[in-house]
């Protein structure tokens, strides 16, 4: 049974992936191919369990449209770190689709100004995406803080901008995503993430 796409279909061609702009459906077989292509992103659920405290509130550092985003320390395909965890909530009716949708948009991009993706978990009716930590939290948390100078504001705004920038690549296919505040990462001063 396919699962339908509300906002890109995938095509192969060759060795890559590509997003297409349309509303059709994903068969099961696109999605084996995904899991098999990110393989080596894959993260096994008791680990992901064991870092967030089975994703105990007090690890709890987010809230979105995805679900909740948990902090904590696990191994992955670049190594040990800090991370957050991403966790997928069925209630915001978000699927399989957006889910990999995410994986493959992140998975594209490589900028020093957009949280990398480590890897995901989907496994046990669960569906989770791991991300580098950004240590200095979210832009919406310190815009109006008295403790940021005009400057370091002045650095933030910019690495946003090129961040932005890159994303509106014209050679790129895919629309603009985390715009608001709330999902700009800072992980140092000059460089919004």
């Amino acid at each position: 049974m396919p699962y339908l796409s509300y906002q890109y279909s995938l095509r192969f061609l060759g060795a890559h992936l590509f997003l297409c702009y349309s509303c059709s459906a994903i068969k099961m077989s696109e999605i084996l191919a995904l899991i098999t292509h990110f393989e080596h992103l894959k993260i096994q659920l008791e680990p992901i369990k064991s870092a967030t405290n089975n994703f105990a509130d007090e690890n709890c550092i987010g809230k979105g449209g995805f679900g909740k985003v948990y902090k904590g320390e696990l191994l992955h395909h670049k190594g040990q770190s800090i991370v957050a965890i991403k966790r997928l909530d069925r209630r915001f009716g978000q699927g399989n689709p957006e889910f990999w949708n995410e994986i493959i948009m992140l998975y594209q991009y490589k900028h020093k100004n957009i949280v990398s993706l480590l890897g995901f978990c989907d496994e046990s009716n669960e569906k989770i995406l791991v991300y580098e930590y950004a240590s200095n939290g979210s832009l919406d948390l310190s815009l109006n803080s008295d403790n940021l100078t005009w400057i370091q504001r002045l650095k933030i705004c910019i690495g946003a901008a090129r961040g932005l920038a890159y994303l509106h690549n014209p050679g790129k296919t895919t629309q603009q995503r985390a715009g608001p505040s709330p999902k700009i990462q800072k992980k140092i001063w000059p460089c919004a993430r």
